[in-house]
């Protein structure tokens, strides 16, 4: 995929886009933990749901785990929750580390990821154990993440929200994402979007 040559910005999406995401490992860990219908409870599209809760930050970590403790046997502890919804996190491949230092030299680099507290504490120690760094903040000018802003996408006013803060002209900013809806939203107040797809290389 070519980056259009009037880009001066690009926001990235985190899960899919640079990071492995394999939701199945979490429904499968949480079965073993004796939740049933893991994924409808915790993943059902289109509704609210614990999951986007979470993601809007209008249920806190410890209001997620006391939340699933009422569907789980009572010998099941917090770390064990925490490492069950942690286990659809994957790798940040070194090609797309490498790939993203080589653009923060030529574009203004931010990130906006739907995700959660939880998540973030756990990308934070990956990152630290496999990077060396506890965040993003040497590539990125600014992350964003949607359980901090009390808004996610595809809500357009999050797109606004990262345009105007950084003064960024959409005309010359590039947001990439794998989501379709969320693609489509970005379009909708004049970003050019790109969606995703897997195996899909930048230059």
């Amino acid at each position: 995929m070519c980056i259009p040559p009037d880009t001066r910005n690009i926001i990235f999406d985190l899960g899919v886009v640079l990071m492995d995401i394999h939701p199945e490992r979490t429904e499968s860990a949480f079965r073993t933990l004796g939740l049933k219908n893991s994924g409808s409870f915790l993943f059902q599209p289109g509704k609210e749901n614990l999951f986007t809760e979470m993601e809007l930050g209008r249920v806190s970590p410890a209001g997620f785990r006391n939340q699933l403790k009422k569907f789980l046997p009572a010998s099941v502890f917090g770390l064990e929750i925490d490492s069950a919804w942690n286990a659809m996190l994957g790798e940040i491949p070194a090609e797309k580390m490498k790939m993203l230092i080589t653009f923060s030299a030529h574009y203004r680099l931010f990130l906006l990821s739907n995700t959660n507290e939880i998540h973030l504490n756990a990308i934070s120690i990956y990152l630290d154990q496999r990077y060396g760094v506890k965040n993003l903040h040497h590539i990125f000018e600014k992350e964003y993440y949607s359980c901090r802003l009390g808004l996610r996408k595809p809500d357009e006013k999050i797109f606004n929200y990262v345009l105007s803060v950084n003064h960024l002209n959409p005309a010359e900013t590039l947001f990439i994402d794998d989501s379709p809806e969320n693609v489509a939203a970005a379009a909708r107040v004049g970003i050019k979007a790109i969606r995703y797809s897997f195996g899909m290389v930048f230059d």
